[in-house]
Formats: C-alpha cells, structure tokens, sequence
C-alpha cells in the first residue's frame, strides 16, 4: 500500500482532470487501473525462485514434521522404552507422563522436562553401575535369567539390561528442548501469584483488601494490619492441615487446570480414536485370551466355541472391558470434565498395576515376552494420550451427531453400513446415548430420529457419488462401464450361487493335512478273544515322498479306476502301515474256552475270521474320533482243507507245517474320509470268480458277507496266511502275513515291486481326505446342504436387502435430501444447548414432514428441476371442493 500510495503521488497528474455529475465532483483524468498497470511494468523483476528436487523437499517435510511432533515423539520413545523393558526403574517416567506431562494446559512445563531428564540420567548412571562383574548377582547371572521374582531383574539393573535404547531417548528429549528454546517456551511456569500480607494501612474495595497509598488520608473504614509469628504447637491440628493445604495447592492447582483452564483451548472430539483403541484391545481379549492368564495353550474365543466351555474369568475379564467402555461412553455423552480425570487417573494406575506387578505373579510370564499383551498395552497408552487430550482441551458443544456422519464420502456411507451390520452394537449404542442424554424425547422417538437420520444420510452420500460420476441426463450409459461393473457383479452372483460347491470341491487344496494315529491290527477266530494284535509305532508310519507317490501312480496307471483316485490326493497324504507279522501277546486261552473253541471248529457250521482295523482320526475343527474297519471272512465245515489245518494247528502243541488261508479279508489301500470313515480303494485289477488257492485246487470266492463289512472284491481286499508258532517253552502265539504267490497277478503284476511293501510284514496304504482347519469347521460342519441353508439365508437377504420394494420408492429416492438433513441437525443441535421445548418442536415437524409424502417430495425436489408438479391437494379438501362446485351448478 505504500508503494501504491508513493506512485500515485508522483505518477497521477492532479492538474488535468474533469468534473462530473450533477455535484461537479473534480477527478483526474489519469485512472488507479492505469496507474497500477504502469507500475507493474516498471516495477522491479521478482527474485529467482529456488528450484529442489522432490527429494529434498521430502526431507524438508520430514523435518518440520519431526519439528511440529517432537512433544509426540518423547511420549512414544517413553512407551516404547517401557514396552520393551518392562522393569520398574523405568516405569516411573510413563506414570509422570500420564500423570503429568499429557495433562498440563496448554503444554508440559519446562520443570517436567527437567525432571524427565534428570531421571533418565540417573537411570542410565544405575544401569552403568549395576551392570559390572562386580555386583554379586552378575556372578551368577545364569541362575537367575529363569526366575520371574528376582528383585534386580524386576527393577532392572542386572548385567543383561541394554542402555541403548535409554541413550536415544536422551537423545529425543533433548531435541524437543532446543525446539523449546528456539520456540520461546523454555521458560519456569507458575499458575499464580501468591505472597503473605505485609504490614500497613489497608482499606475494603468490593470485598477485597486494597493497600493504601502513603499520601492518601487515613478514614474511618481504614484497617490497620500488623503480622506476627506463632509457635505451631498452639495451632497443631490446625497448622497440620494448613500445612497440607499450602504443599497440596499447586497439585489443586494442577487439577482445577486441566478442568477449568484459564486460556481458551478449542474443544476437540477424540471420542472415535479412544474407542477404537478400546475396540482393538477387546478383540485382542476375546481371541487371544490365553495370552492373558495362565493358560499354556493359546486359547480365546474361538477355541471356547469349538469345546463348548467357557471359563467364568474370561466373562468377567470381557465384562469389565465392556463396563469401562460403557463408563467412557457416558462420560463423554454428559461431557463431564472431572468425571474423565478420575476416571483416567484410575484407569492409568490401575492399567500399570496390573500389567506390571500382577500379570507376572498370576500367569508366571514376563511382560516383554507376550507380543499380544504388548500390543493390548500399547493400545492402551494410545488411549489414555487421546484421554489427556480431550481433557485438556474439553468437549465440544455439538457431540449428538455421528463421528460418520461429519462427511458423504463413500468411505463413510460403507463404513456406516458396516457399522449397522454388526449385532447389537447400533441398539446398544443408541439406548446407552438415549441414558446418558438430556433431552425430552421417549426412547421410542430417540430410535425414529436416528432411523431418520441414517436414511438421509445414506441418501445424501448416494446424491454426491452421482453429482461427481453420473453422466449428462439423456446419454446412454457408457458400456465400458457397463461391462466393468455389470460383468463384475454377474460373475459375483454366479460365484454366490456355486460357492458352497466350489469350497468342497477344493478342499483337496485349501484343506489341512490329517493322518491317523493309534492304529491297530487285531484278527479274532469264532467268538473268542482276538487271537492276533499288532501295533502300527510312529516308526511303522511311513510319509510317501514325491518320488515314492509318483512309483505308485505308475505301477497302476493300467488301471482306470486308479487314476481317478491319485487325481485327488497328493504324496503327503498317503501314510503307509507296516505291521509286525508276529502277535504283540501270546494266545491264552482258558481250557473251558478252548474246549468251546474245538467244538465250535469240528462243528458242520461255517467258521467266522474277523479282521479288524482301529484307529483315531483328527478331524474338522480338531475333533478325535475313533474308527474301526471290519471284515470277516468265513472257513467252510469239514472235509474243507482249511478247516482240517485250523484243527491240527488247534490240537498241536508244536508248530506245524501248515496254515490257514483267510481269503479276501485285509484292505490293501484303505480311503480315510474327512469324517474318519475308513472306504477300501478298487486299485488293484479285478480277477472274476478266480482266486488262487495254494491248499486246495478247487478255489472258492465268499461272494457275499455280513451286511457291515465291504463285498469280497479281489479289487479292493486281500488274502491273508495265519499260521500258529510254539517255542520250546510251550509259549503260542499267531504269526499273520499277505499271501504273496506268482499266481496272483496283482501280487506280480503290482504289489510285488511297490514302494514300501513287503511280504514279510502286514503293509497299508492309507490316503487320507484332507479336512477344513478349525477356522472353517463352523461353515463346512454341516455338509453341503447345511452350508446351503445358511450360506443362502445370509447372502440371500443381503442381495435382496439392497433392493428396493416399490412402496419405499418415495423415501428411498429422494432427489435432494438436504433439507431434511438439515432438519435432523437442527434437532442435535437444540438437543447440545439443552434447548428442549425446541427440541420436542423440531422433531415433531420432522415427523410431520416424514408423515406427509407431498410435503416430503416437494421439500426434496431440485432447486433447478424443470419436472416441478403441484402438490397434490388432500383427498378431503377435493371432495368438498367438488361438492362446492355441484352447489353452484344447481344454483
């Protein structure tokens, strides 16, 4: 302006000019326009501006970031110190910053600076000092790293203890103390004031006690004011608390502060991040609960759920983080200052006692060495930094209106969405806030307002997405556009349709690994104990690698069954079984049953052998069951050979030179389902009505069997050799192998040079279905019809929830819903300034308007809108408008 006001001086010509109007008012001739376009011309060239690279202005702007954020930077090295360190000789500097640093109005003083400095030096001197051969318990360090209660490594001074981490804190303190002094805020602060009474002449002005000056005139009203010292053993119960009230008035002081600060602070609303901060460390409980007690497994929620138990602390420790939660929430709903800073101070003593006292005396595991209660407390200090804020800054008039509801984007419309998708939680939310508020609707009207309010809002954020990315009215749509989003959602709804079917059917490939455990091989003869027992050892399981699965493939891709059954498994879900021929017991028998036994044998009945296969199946979800895969196999009466060699090896108390043949009785390659079902596998080549018979020339085929066991199929089962052993000392027992015979073409053609078989041992192969992990087993539990049914309830109401019925076109499909937006915050707004005859007044015109579908149409019509009709007169008013009209007529 001064440049301005020189030129004109010097440049505009005052003599020439003209007088115009009917005052002759004189102006020059000359224009300021024209003055200021000259002297832009001849004004002097700007200076060259600098050009940087993207690269140092990046690092210019992390550097005024690190500048504006230092105070922010001290409190996260603190925490992240006492994250790490998790001792005592730390811990007093995250209760000062709590306690005092984030609380103090408008920033922590110089005096908490220095006291925060002055500890972490005297914390780095312990540290140096304790960490020396010198010290006692450093000798034997080693005898202590194991024990939770050894007092220097609660506190903090053992060899072990780094110090690095306490340099760059140091480090960081001291930046932000040059950021002070160069700011001008490294300076003592003082809340007030205050001195004792000196002597003199003073007189009453509005209460108060005023000096008077030495010229002015003593008067009536004039007190005269002479102090004197007492002993306080006159006074001591007295002096006692006045004592108190002196060294407790800058902690009143403090207090009275961060409530009712002397500066004006702006009011913030940091109510969403504490929640979701709280929200974070209630999930962390819920599903990671194990971590938090004494539990040696990982257990939370779901764990709970798949074992039907629940244990009472874990609802009590949900309960207190969802009473807290509730306490906060109404807190901030009465915008109650004190009530926060009671409840923070409580809840920050109460957080650090726990976690670092009792947390390690009732689950016996160190803070640092729980990576889920460090992140619960980290979570928690992020808290209560919010908490500080919002103390220190109060609450602000307007807090009715949702945290969502401040912007239309198309974050906050889905968000909200997301937000009412979740159980309970808007019913809870809405109920608590209705407690909690003055106002003077029902809790009835509390739910139409917030019902209101939700539908305009997704309405307003639905006319802004079409104001940035609808096309002009009367185009065609661009079918690009068409394809991208129509394709999209057609194959979405194709998806939905086979998802059930398609999650099964990959189950061979998101599913887990299961392999048995526990098997066991018993035969029995007749109705008499099992003859025969074998175990399968850990050692007995054999994983095929992808070599021995690819011999396996290969040996029977002749087969064309077979392919269709390696297609669906890999090599690490087949397990093989080898079982020792020789029994784990001996055969003892008492003489009442082995005379049964004999009569049963040289009976003219067919005699049963039972084969039998136990073993325990990990299934969906976790779940053990045991399984048992049966088959007999029947020895026809006398004059059958097989008959006469069971009597001799019965009657003999030596070993003989003969065996019984147990025809198609064992499962060479056994399928194990996901429920543990055991299914024999037809891998091997079927051979009619022939089965080779070493003792008989004329063979037989048991062509059908009990009704719980699998049809003799040579394709599927397997002859088995049972022969009794005696030693010298008169011990019996069964000795059992597969027959092996060049006879039998699947032996030669097939098994003889599988991998992993043998003739001298009982050898299976088991190909396991894999199962869901226990994520999944809630879904998939039920089958393919269960997971139908639910699957298509949910989705399909989700589907059928987005559209909309065609008596709700006129209020979802409003044209312009800012006015009535409008309305809804007019009643917060009322309802934050306790102005309730206004509230009631505004709310009824809202549901008047909401009641009246002409008034709504034409409050939510376009301002510029071409298409403007007349409302629609009343049903009553135009009948007796018509009637009006017939009088008249007949008239």
């Amino acid at each position: 302006m001064n440049i301005e006001r020189k030129t004109l001086k010097e440049k505009t010509n005052y003599t020439d000019g003209v007088r115009l109007g009917s005052n002759k008012i004189w102006r020059p001739l000359e224009l300021y326009r024209d003055v200021l376009n000259a002297t832009s011309k001849n004004s002097q060239p700007e200076q060259e501006v600098i050009q940087y690279s993207i690269y140092i202005k990046l690092l210019n702007a992390i550097w005024y970031i690190l500048l504006s954020y230092s105070e922010a930077m001290c409190y996260l090295i603190i925490i992240l110190n006492q994250v790490i360190r998790a001792n005592f000789i730390s811990l007093p500097l995250v209760i000062l910053m709590f306690c005092w640093g984030a609380l103090t109005v408008p920033k922590p003083t110089r005096t908490y600076w220095v006291i925060t400095i002055a500890y972490v030096l005297i914390m780095l001197f312990l540290k140096n000092v304790f960490v020396m051969k010198v010290i006692p318990w450093n000798a034997k360090q080693e005898l202590y790293d194991d024990n939770l209660f050894f007092p220097p490594g609660i506190i903090g001074i053992t060899s072990t203890t780094r110090v690095v981490f306490n340099f760059i804190m140091l480090v960081v303190f001291f930046f932000h103390r040059v950021v002070l002094q160069k700011l001008g805020l490294w300076k003592p602060f003082t809340y007030r004031n205050s001195a004792l009474i000196e002597d003199g002449d003073y007189f009453v002005r509005e209460g108060k006690l005023t000096r008077l000056n030495r010229n002015d005139p003593r008067g009536p009203s004039t007190l005269a004011v002479k102090t004197f010292g007492v002993s306080m053993s006159d006074y001591f119960p007295r002096s006692v608390l006045a004592s108190f009230i002196k060294y407790a008035e800058n902690f009143r002081l403090f207090t009275q502060q961060s409530i009712t600060p002397s500066s004006a602070q702006i009011p913030v609303d940091v109510y969403t991040p504490m929640f979701l901060c709280d929200l974070i460390n209630l999930c962390l409980i819920l599903f990671f609960y194990g971590d938090f007690n004494n539990d040696l497994e990982r257990s939370g929620l779901i764990e709970f759920m798949q074992n039907n138990t629940v244990p009472i602390s874990f609802i009590v420790t949900v309960l207190v983080l969802v009473f807290l939660m509730v306490i906060d929430r109404a807190i901030y709903r009465r915008k109650n200052r004190f009530a926060k800073l009671v409840f923070y101070f409580l809840q920050v003593i109460s957080c650090h006692l726990y976690l670092f006292v009792l947390y390690p005396i009732v689950t016996k595991k160190k803070f640092r060495d729980t990576r889920v209660v460090q992140a619960f407390y980290v979570f928690k200090c992020l808290y209560f930094l919010f908490s500080a804020y919002q103390i220190r800054n109060g609450y602000p008039s307007l807090i009715s209106f949702q945290f969502l509801w401040h912007g239309m984007t198309v974050f906050n419309r889905f968000a909200y969405k997301f937000y009412l998708l979740i159980p309970y939680f808007f019913e809870l939310r809405v109920l608590l806030d209705w407690i909690c508020s003055d106002s003077c609707l029902a809790v009835t009207d509390w739910f139409k307002m917030e019902e209101i309010t939700s539908n305009m809002f997704d309405q307003r954020c639905g006319q802004d997405l079409d104001e940035n990315w609808s096309e002009p009215a009367g185009t065609a749509k661009d079918r690009n556009k068409k394809y991208l989003v129509g394709g999209f959602l057609y194959v979405l709804l194709i998806l939905t349709v086979i998802f059930p079917f398609l999650l099964f059917s990959l189950s061979g490939t998101v599913g887990v690994q299961t392999h048995p455990a526990k098997i066991k091989l018993q035969v029995s003869i007749g109705s008499s104990e099992p003859i025969f027992e074998s175990y399968a050892s850990q050692k007995s399981l054999k994983l095929l690698s992808k070599e021995d699965y690819k011999n396996l493939t290969t040996t029977f891709n002749s087969i064309p069954e077979s392919e269709e059954i390696f297609e669906n498994f890999h090599a690490d879900d087949v397990v093989v079984v080898d079982w020792s021929p020789n029994s784990l017991t001996k055969w003892k028998v008492s003489p009442g049953s082995y005379a049964e036994l004999i009569e049963d044998v040289f009976s003219d009945d067919d005699f049963a052998v039972r084969v039998e296969i136990s073993y325990t199946h990990l299934g969906t979800g976790g779940q053990k069951v045991k399984r048992i895969f049966g088959q007999s196999a029947v020895v026809p009466p006398l004059p059958n050979p097989q008959r006469q060699n069971l009597i001799n090896m019965l009657q003999s108390n030596i070993s003989v030179d003969t065996a019984i043949w147990v025809p198609l009785s064992f499962p060479k390659f056994l399928l194990i389902t996901k429920d543990g079902t055991p299914k024999p596998l037809p891998i091997m080549l079927e051979q009619g009505n022939y089965t080779y018979d070493p003792y008989n020339e004329s063979s037989f085929l048991q062509d059908t069997d009990d009704d719980e066991d699998t049809p003799a199929d040579p394709k599927i089962l397997r002859n088995l050799v049972a022969s009794l052993l005696v030693n010298e000392d008169g011990d019996k027992w069964w000795y059992i192998t597969e027959e092996c015979s060049a006879e039998d073409d699947n032996y030669f053609y097939y098994l003889k040079d599988l991998v992993h078989n043998s003739c001298e041992h009982l050898v299976l192969y088991t190909f396991n279905e894999r199962v869901f992990s226990n994520t999944m087993s809630y879904v998939t539990q039920s089958g393919i019809i269960g997971l139908y049914l639910l699957y298509f309830m949910m989705v399909i109401g989700i589907i059928r929830g987005c559209r909309v019925s065609v008596g709700e076109i006129w209020i979802e499909d409003l044209p312009l819903s800012d006015d009535i937006m409008r309305k809804c915050l007019e009643v917060y707004i009322a309802r934050d300034m306790h102005n309730f005859e206004l509230e009631e007044e505004l709310f009824a015109e809202l549901i008047f308007i909401m009641r009246s579908r002409e008034l709504l149409i034409k409050l939510s019509r376009l301002k510029d809108s071409g298409y403007n009709p007349p409302i629609v007169a009343p049903v009553a008013k135009r009948k007796q408008s018509e009637d009006d009209n017939d009088k008249e007529t007949s008239t």
